[in-house]
């Protein structure tokens, strides 16, 4: 039941943004389930690249919020802040977010992007960024919406993007992939197997969160 009121909540947190942002109330309902579900149609044939700068920028925001764990909503609402911004899963999953958005708009930067309206478009930092940000999160989290043609892309940003797409989002999110928790686990415990090889009689403990993983759950992780 609180999944559902968080859920129906953002949604029409959402609504009333796009709305506000000049959608119309037809276009901010079909768009707003979308960014929350994490998978979805546009309206339009271009996508929400059809809209403006403003409604991009939301969408972004809903599709960022949509791929992390739902639960951390249920403790912001019990006022439990810092055991959120303690959380391990988030940091990683907002460190990827905004690395990943940072290496690709560092690539198109200062290139010519063509948009889903079919405009080409010089990327300056400003476009490059916003492009950037909304295609990470948009990948990453399964969403499925797009501003423009990233397959014309610089081969590297290509290939994140791609690596974003079989991470995913957060465990207890809506979004699809791996999960940022699998991945990472997996990558610690891979890190500690290597170091066994050359340092066979060390004994490390894998953790998370400050907590030691069992023999169990590092089996899964990567398996």
């Amino acid at each position: 039941r609180v999944l559902w009121y968080i859920y129906s909540g953002l949604t029409l947190v959402q609504i009333a943004a796009l709305k506000l942002a000049g959608l119309s109330f037809f276009e901010s309902t079909c768009h707003a389930p979308g960014p929350l579900a994490t998978g979805g149609f546009s309206t339009r044939g271009a996508s929400v690249g059809a809209f403006s700068e403003v409604v991009q920028v939301i969408v972004i925001l809903f599709m960022v919020l949509a791929g992390a764990n739902f639960g951390l909503y249920q403790s912001l609402f019990r006022g439990q802040f810092r055991e959120v911004l303690k959380d391990p899963e988030l940091r990683v999953y907002l460190f990827i977010r905004a690395g990943s958005t940072a290496a690709i708009a560092f690539w198109i930067n200062g290139t010519t992007i063509q948009t889903t309206t079919g405009d080409a478009v010089v990327a300056g930092p400003a476009v490059a960024l916003r492009e950037a940000a909304f295609n990470v999160a948009a990948i990453q989290t399964t969403t499925g919406f797009g501003t423009s043609d990233f397959t014309l892309w610089a081969s590297p940003a290509k290939l994140l993007l791609v690596v974003l797409m079989f991470i995913g989002g957060g465990a207890g999110s809506t979004s699809g992939g791996i999960k940022v928790t699998r991945v990472w686990v997996a990558t610690k415990v891979l890190i500690n197997e290597a170091e066994r090889v050359f340092r066979p009689h060390i004994v490390r403990p894998v953790r998370v969160g400050g907590r030691a993983l069992d023999a169990q759950v590092r089996s899964a992780a990567v398996v």
